[in-house]
């Protein structure tokens, strides 16, 4: 086999580490649908360009957490949901895969928050409600 070809069209990649990506390629580089599997369990499926992963994309996490959502230059960026294997959810804006902007953590136990959040924090203007009806809504 020439060193000098390229993969292109559908195939798959695996190593002897554990790590295979299933998919679209184009001149060796992942470039179009396709979905990776690393060894600690991590899946990813979405689209990528010239090798980087772009637009909108599934993730599930080694911890059983699952991401739906956008994707920008590989990072989780944009508006997003994450469920928890708890019975947690989270539907808002996401930065470098932290919850980041405005969005909705609604937790297992019927209690939910709503307002903005900085790197997974609550921050700025919200409110914090509880299942028997109590409220709390200020900064």
């Amino acid at each position: 086999m020439s060193k000098n070809l390229k993969a292109n069209g559908n195939g798959t990649f695996s190593t002897l580490e554990g790590y295979q990506y299933t998919g679209e390629w184009l001149q060796d580089k992942k470039n179009g649908s396709g979905e990776e599997l690393f060894p600690n369990h991590l899946q990813i499926k979405g689209t990528f360009c010239n090798g980087v992963l772009f637009g909108t994309a599934f993730i599930k996490f080694p911890d059983g957490t699952n991401y739906e959502g956008d994707v920008e230059d590989g990072k989780i960026s944009g508006q997003g949901i994450f469920l928890y294997p708890n019975g947690d959810k989270y539907l808002g804006q996401v930065k470098n895969g932290a919850k980041d902007g405005f969005g909705t953590a609604i937790y297992a136990n019927g209690e939910k928050y709503e307002g903005n959040f900085k790197n997974n924090l609550y921050e700025g203007t919200g409110g914090y409600y509880w299942p028997d009806g109590v409220a709390y809504r200020g900064n």
